[in-house]
């Protein structure tokens, strides 16, 4: 299976594009939106208890995925990559019922989490995670599944549901790490095999 659609975003770190965005970028920056959306969504309808907490938030997981498999060179396709499904999130969090402050600070505590655990995961000197090394996935474990999701959930849990910081910054902090922990990898698997298509 290859993500074809996804192919101008993994133009990042090659020296034949350089920085220059590909043809049909905003498509796929629309389809990293859409995803985004339609994750947050089931998740805050279908995955959630009490009072719309979600137990599972894997909305982030694409686009960490799509940070994590190739080396970025500049800050624009990242930063376009985290807008994008930042908006996702807003719309979706919209759709819930939420309020405008809500929605865009749920967008940018989510950009919060993608772009710290991107960064940490690149650690040191741009060393990607390789998951079939056990120091590259305890590093990935460390980005996605905990100091992505422990930052992320500082801003969340301040505007998560009533009953205390500490309980909502946990309950953020373990739907998040879940979501990226289960999802994360295999999408970074599936964007792998379409790097090695296009960029063989």
């Amino acid at each position: 299976m290859r993500l074809g659609w996804l192919d101008p975003l993994l133009q990042s770190g090659t020296v034949r594009q350089g920085n220059e965005p590909r043809a049909g970028t905003g498509v796929a920056l629309v389809v990293v939106a859409v995803v985004a959306a339609a994750l947050a969504a089931i998740s805050l309808y279908a995955c959630r208890f009490g009072d719309r907490i979600p137990a599972c938030w894997p909305a982030n997981a694409l686009p960490l995925a799509l940070l994590l498999t190739r080396q970025p060179t500049g800050w624009r396709l990242p930063a376009s990559i985290i807008i994008a499904s930042a908006a996702g999130i807003v719309l979706a969090s919209l759709a819930a019922g939420a309020t405008w402050v809500t929605s865009f600070s749920w967008g940018g505590a989510n950009s919060i989490e993608i772009a710290s655990a991107a960064m940490i995961a690149w650690l040191p000197r741009g060393t990607r995670p390789r998951l079939r090394r056990l120091n590259g996935l305890l590093k990935l474990v460390l980005a996605i599944g905990i100091a992505g999701p422990g930052l992320g959930a500082v801003v969340g849990a301040a505007i998560g549901p009533p009953g205390g910081y500490g309980a909502a910054w946990l309950v953020w902090f373990a739907s998040h790490a879940l979501g990226n922990l289960i999802f994360t990898a295999g999408a970074m698997i599936l964007l792998d095999r379409t790097q090695e298509c296009v960029f063989r």
